[in-house]
């Protein structure tokens, strides 16, 4: 599918929104790791820092590009790079976690944490040598533990 008619759709949808919700800012769309990443930056009133909002926009958007495109297009709402700096710090903390890890020879444990961070945790580590990754534990305590490979 071209990129520029998925662009074009994501940002007549998020500006729509935005304008039903009287709200000013920019909105930056990039394609990104095969999704589509959307930036919308100001100050918000309705929609500043509420996790489950810009889940929920992020839903919408998808159902909305479902919908007017016929195709499972995968996206992310972010407000004014968040969700960005979150993803560049948890991948830099868990490089160093696999640095540790491969230089002690003992496994390591990150935090509890959600299934799409523990994901970004996976990937991350994926190709870099001598350490592996698994989940464990159930529901809210679920966390990546960092192995050395023996």
């Amino acid at each position: 599918m071209d990129k520029s008619k998925e662009i074009e759709q994501a940002r007549r949808f998020v500006d729509g929104l935005l304008h039903i919700l009287n709200e000013r800012a920019t909105v930056d769309i990039v394609p990104d790791s095969g999704e589509l990443y959307v930036n919308i930056t100001g100050h918000l009133r309705l929609i500043g820092g509420q996790e489950t909002v810009l889940a929920s926009l992020t839903h919408l958007l998808r159902r909305h590009l479902r919908v007017t495109l016929q195709a499972d297009l995968p996206a992310t709402v972010d407000l004014n790079g968040a969700l960005a700096a979150h993803r560049q710090e948890l991948a830099a903390r868990a490089r160093e976690a696999a640095l540790h890890v491969s230089s002690s020879g003992r496994r390591h444990r990150l935090p509890p944490m959600s299934a799409r961070d523990r994901r970004l945790v996976h990937m991350t580590l994926a190709e870099f040598g001598g350490v592996r990754t698994r989940s464990v534990g159930q529901g809210a305590a679920r966390r990546v533990v960092i192995e050395p490979v023996k």
